[in-house]
């Protein structure tokens, strides 16, 4: 988690969320996975394409780092220069999440309340003498998300961005200062398609809202609807 996004923005959200426009704009992703160049906001109004993740060798193992847990970044040599210095945010229309239940795992589609997209905070790192790639931040669900998934990506506050670059921001209080400390309410949810496990798939119909078993009170709860959701890891 946080595994997979779509990106389906047009150039008015993006300057609402952000304040500026990537030249070219890009093209849609309805089931973004790790791995290949993603469009990423690296500074006020400076853009960039960085790959997503990179393998890392740990005790003689590759493993695949896609995301940083918030709540340790700043303890890990990998990650606190970048947490201090690098930090960035990927532009999103939404992401996917999955909700196991026995052997059998629903993906459920989670999307903005209010604003036109979501803004992922993530950090640009450089390892193994590879250029910059990023990875995304998660931290501790609220009860409201956990009902399908334990981790939440970092949702970047638009109206904190300013912040969230400051060079001066303490690195140990940036997240908690500039995300959504509330993921209920902010998003809501939709269980999807199970097509979206092939990344393969890629056509609007992904997001569309599909038919299930009864998912728990909490991916809908009607309280929150009033109101407007390890480390590294993949779709889980």
């Amino acid at each position: 988690m946080c595994g997979r996004y779509s990106f389906a923005l047009g150039a008015g959200e993006l300057r609402e969320l952000t304040g500026s426009v990537p030249d070219p704009l890009p093209v849609p992703v309805y089931n973004q996975p790790p791995g290949g160049p993603v469009p990423v906001l690296v500074g006020p109004g400076e853009w960039s394409n960085l790959p997503w993740g990179w393998t890392l060798e740990v005790a003689g193992r590759r493993r695949f780092v896609l995301n940083a847990r918030a709540e340790t970044a700043g303890e890990k040599r990998m990650f606190r220069g970048a947490l201090s210095r690098s930090r960035c945010v990927v532009p999103a229309s939404g992401f996917f999440e999955w909700q196991r239940s026995g052997d059998r795992s629903q993906p459920y589609y989670f999307l903005p309340r209010r604003d036109p997209g979501l803004l992922l905070g993530g950090l640009c790192v450089s390892a193994g003498g590879e250029g910059p790639r990023v990875v995304l931040l998660t931290r501790e669900a609220d009860e409201w998300m956990a009902a399908v998934h334990h981790r939440v990506p970092a949702l970047v506050d638009p109206r904190r961005l300013a912040a969230w670059f400051d060079p001066s921001a303490e690195p140990g209080a940036v997240v908690a200062d500039c995300c959504f400390p509330r993921p209920g309410e902010v998003l809501r949810a939709r269980p999807v398609s199970r097509r979206v496990n092939r990344v393969a798939e890629n056509d609007p119909d992904l997001l569309r809202e599909v038919a299930v078993p009864p998912a728990p009170e909490a991916v809908e709860p009607a309280a929150q609807l009033s109101l407007f959701p390890p480390d590294p890891g993949g779709p889980s």
